[in-house]
């Protein structure tokens, strides 16, 4: 993702996390990626609703 400013293009991070959980973090990882998907995709059909007004 990039933006541009006036001073030249500014580079973004997308909204992803990077690496593979390990340990006890990796005990729920797809649960909560699964339930970031639904948040994600339940956000951007409000947003979409709201912006076909």
């Amino acid at each position: 993702m990039t933006a541009r400013t006036p001073g030249g293009p500014v580079r973004g991070e997308t909204l992803r996390n990077r690496g593979e959980p390990s340990g006890f973090a990796s005990l729920g990882a797809t649960v909560r990626a699964a339930a970031m998907r639904r948040a994600q995709h339940r956000d951007l059909a409000v947003l979409k609703a709201l912006l076909e007004r």
